[in-house]
């Protein structure tokens, strides 16, 4: 009997240690509720929550209070649907849903037959009314589109208001910046979910032991303050960066690194002595 209580605990342990590891979240949910034109909830109604991009579903039931809640969906663009007996089926256009947003959404069915459809093309945007964490994502299309010398996501953290280098100098690719006032060095990276510092002796979280390229990069959250109890390990910011899944269509992507010296701007100093352009190292 013994025995068996030593495996029973055992075996709990290690559910409670996967609980914790799959804790820090990086994926996005939908909530809502499902209402009829008076109002009343309508239970037993089905969600549909479909990756545009992948043709991949997500359902869903509501509940006796015509409440409905999906996680641990992957960023990216998503169409939802609603179906109930007695209803129109109610189909929403295509939304984007980014880092650990936590998206509400509330439908209202119309009595009607189920063959028929009521699509919503036009909504308004999906405020988060239910964390508050404060922050701001950075979508890939900046990533590629602004200048990057060294193609390094973490260069674009001082895009986020009150992230600045450390003690006056310009930022760096690592995590030795200042987020509203906290201490330099102490800001946790998470790609997909699982953190990439190492805490060093005497001189706080610098190292990186993995950084994604741009391109691999579908966006990342910098958040400066108020974080959830699933994130731990950090005195600053914690960056939280998602990785690309791909798609049902076959694409790739390519660069060329170019630097000459006949694409350099001239100084003010060397223009009127006809002088060439001076290159500063990177």
């Amino acid at each position: 009997m013994t025995k068996c209580k030593s495996v029973q605990r055992v075996v709990v342990f290690g559910l409670l240690a996967a609980t914790l590891v799959w804790a820090q979240s990086f994926t996005a949910a939908i909530r809502g509720v499902v209402t009829d034109a008076s109002g009343a909830a309508v239970p037993g109604a089905q969600v549909i929550i479909t990756e545009s991009d992948r043709n991949v579903q997500h359902t869903t039931v509501t509940d006796p209070a015509g409440r409905y809640a999906r996680a641990a969906l992957p960023p990216g663009n998503y169409r939802l649907s609603v179906e109930a007996p007695g209803f129109r089926k109610h189909a929403q256009s295509t939304f984007q849903l980014t880092v650990q947003q936590q998206a509400t959404i509330d439908v209202q069915l119309q009595v009607g037959d189920l063959a028929s459809v009521v699509d919503v093309e036009g909504s308004s945007p999906l405020l988060n009314t239910t964390i508050a964490s404060m922050g701001q994502v950075i979508e890939n299309k900046f990533m590629v589109s602004l200048p990057n010398i060294g193609r390094n996501p973490m260069s674009f953290l001082y895009l986020t208001p009150g992230v600045v280098g450390s003690a006056g100098r310009r930022g760096d690719s690592s995590t030795n910046f200042v987020a509203n006032g906290s201490r330099n060095s102490t800001s946790d990276v998470l790609v997909d979910g699982v953190t990439v510092t190492t805490v060093e002796q005497n001189s706080g979280i610098t190292d990186l032991k993995y950084t994604p390229s741009v391109d691999a990069v579908q966006e990342f959250k910098m958040q400066v303050n108020f974080f959830p109890a699933e994130y731990g390990q950090t005195g600053g910011a914690v960056i939280n960066m998602v990785t690309k899944s791909g798609t049902n269509d076959f694409h790739g992507t390519g660069f060329y690194f170019f630097r000459h010296s006949d694409l350099n701007a001239n100084s003010c100093v060397c223009q009127p002595r006809r002088q060439p352009a001076i290159i500063l190292p990177a």
